[in-house]
């Protein structure tokens, strides 16, 4: 075991020394700064920080080593090139060095609860080991903390250890170990309600489960006092709820279904666009989704039926245990492959699972040995696929980033041949793990399903509705402003509309100070549109956002600067003849100001 974990680190301080992906680890130095010198609510009100809060105090401590060490002060010199320079060492060790500790502890993780679930002498070291190994020497779990530098291992570590809390029966290990999970990775809440679930199959007892629940919400608390303490406690929220709103496209270069069909457009293609002008695609992968994960949970209460555990400190038989991997499984790769908006990184818990699951299988008691090899080589097939999905993504963004043995060139064929085996994988698993699962239950999961797209196609198809305009498909009657051109659904420099790291299909760019009129001629109800400052702004721009219609100010929005979140508003213009869009520099001039009407929306009145 020591020789293992001790290979295991040294291959991960090797790879060290790469940049990475460059613009999170700068976002990183920023927001880590921001903490050290700002106090731990600093990144929320004065960066554009979109991570949930307990990253926050791994940031702040990164920072404050980083200085101690250096002697540099960010708040002297905050432009210092050494400390921004892609290659500094000094910052790459320290901030890799807690996804590396996450790694070798999951791989311990793994190694305790597979030996705990061995019932029999027979392989008790050698099977854990053998586990251990599997997430600890595989590629995309090395090259994800260790080249690429992200936070991935941090969220499976720890709702790891509220697994392993539920394997012991111990509460306060599941409850408080689930809700730092939560406040480290947000995508960790579609586990939760099995950890919970789980509790309450255990004992049967709901006082159990109430009080699992009541030290859950303890641990929100204290993970967020200091964000409690300061008032910003609404904008951690924010973070973890709008989250799902940052990058609104079919796929953020995860090679999933949604890829199979679009390629390299899913990062461009809108996800609120319809599928044969009855459902979203956003709403088309919740569905199939939500489909998968009800089969997890029959999954989960099937297994309840094994043996029971025969040692006293384990509350889960080794059949149980397969059963929760079997269902953490299928959740995390049909969150993957199913959901829109999914970067490629996303598929990382499934690395963590599925060799625990493994471990379990090899056990002797399991005399299916082809059923165990096709397993084994959906794992394999899974981690060359979700290796080669990694690095596709770093070349297309660091073409300097390449690594031998790996195509370091983007390939949009490659890509699509990588989805499909991925979904076949997904289609396999499970089809193979639902195998026990009576054909009653499916076929009540099918007609429940089919009930709930009848439901939001049914309306569409009987009631003939008018689609919204929106108004940058209108031509302006009056455009002005005093810097630049007006841009059509890119932004002034010819990229996506993004404000604050929000993303936007359809919409106005423009500059302080501008008026754009619009002549409706009274054609139209109601109004709806999102503002904010562009990405492309520093961040000492600021703006105000006005609505006037027929010369009557209907709408003024407050000052908006660079970092804060894109406004929203919705306003009844019926019978109004000239609608103008105004955007004025608040007084303090227009450098930079660059404003966006993001996504306005006319509805006609029969609507």
């Amino acid at each position: 075991m020591p020789v293992l974990f001790f290979l295991s680190l040294i291959i991960r301080l090797f790879l060290v020394p790469l940049s990475g992906f460059k613009a999170d680890i700068s976002y990183w130095k920023w927001w880590g700064m921001s903490a050290a010198h700002d106090g731990i609510s600093g990144p929320l009100v004065n960066t554009a920080y979109n991570y949930p809060s307990f990253y926050l105090y791994i940031l702040k401590t990164t920072s404050h080593v980083y200085e101690l060490l250096t002697g540099y002060n960010f708040k002297l010199n905050p432009h210092d090139n050494i400390f921004w320079n892609d290659s500094n060492f000094l910052y790459l060790f320290l901030i890799k060095l807690p996804y590396i500790f996450a790694d070798l502890g999951i791989g311990f993780l793994i190694y305790k609860i597979v030996r705990l679930s061995l019932e029999t002498t027979a392989g008790k070291k050698i099977i854990p080991l053998f586990a251990a190994s599997l997430y600890l020497l595989n590629p995309v779990v090395i090259y994800n903390s260790s080249v690429w530098g992200q936070t991935d291992s941090m969220g499976s570590f720890f709702i790891l250890l509220a697994f392993y809390g539920l394997m012991r029966n111990n509460l306060f290990l599941l409850s408080v170990f689930s809700a730092i999970a939560l406040f480290m990775k947000t995508q960790t809440v579609v586990f939760l309600p099995f950890l919970f679930l789980g509790l309450y199959l255990n004992t049967k007892n709901v006082s159990n489960l109430i009080k699992g629940l009541w030290i859950f919400l303890g641990a929100v608390i204290l993970i967020n006092l200091p964000f409690l303490a300061t008032g910003h406690m609404d904008r951690v929220f924010d973070i973890m709820y709008t989250s799902q709103l940052y990058f609104p496209y079919v796929s953020m270069n995860a090679y999933n279904l949604w890829w199979i069909f679009f390629g390299k457009i899913s990062s461009s293609f809108w996800d609120q666009n319809l599928i044969a002008n009855l459902v979203t695609f956003k709403t088309a992968g919740v569905l199939l989704f939500g489909f998968v994960y009800a089969l997890a949970i029959s999954i989960l209460i099937h297994s309840r039926h094994q043996p029971p555990q025969k040692n006293p400190n384990q509350a889960l038989a080794a059949g149980k245990v397969a059963g929760y991997t079997q269902s953490f499984i299928l959740i995390s790769l049909s969150f993957f492959m199913l959901l829109t908006q999914m970067h490629e990184r996303y598929l990382f818990p499934l690395f963590v699972f599925f060799p625990l699951y493994l471990g379990i299988l090899l056990h002797q008691s399991y005399s299916d040995r082809k059923f165990y090899f096709l397993l084994f080589a959906l794992y394999c097939a899974l981690t060359l696929a979700s290796l080669l999905n990694l690095h596709q993504v770093m070349v297309m963004n660091y073409p300097d980033n390449t690594l031998p043995f790996l195509p370091n060139t983007f390939n949009e064929p490659l890509t699509k041949i990588i989805a499909v085996i991925n979904f076949i994988t997904l289609v396999v698993l499970v089809i193979l793990f639902t195998r026990e699962i009576s054909l009653r239950i499916k076929s009540l999961l099918v007609v429940v399903f089919s009930l709930f797209l009848a439901i939001l196609i049914l309306p569409k198809l009987l009631i003939s509705q008018k689609s919204p305009v929106s108004l940058s498909a209108l031509k302006p009657i009056y455009q002005h402003q005093d810097y630049g051109s007006i841009t059509f659904n890119r932004s002034l420099s010819n990229w996506w509309l993004v404000s604050l790291y929000y993303f936007f299909d359809k919409g106005i760019a423009t500059h302080a100070n501008s008026r754009i009129v619009y002549q409706l001629n009274g054609q139209y109800k109601t109004f709806t549109t999102n503002f904010g400052i562009d990405n492309d702004a520093d961040t000492n721009a600021s703006v105000y956002f006005k609505i006037i219609g027929d010369q009557k100010e209907l709408f003024k929005s407050k000052k908006m600067g660079r970092l804060d979140f894109p406004g929203y508003v919705s306003i009844d213009i019926s019978n109004v003849r000239n609608l103008e869009l105004i955007v004025d520099d608040a007084g303090d001039g227009i450098n930079s100001d660059h404003a966006d009407w993001l996504e306005p929306m006319l509805y006609e009145k029969n609507y």
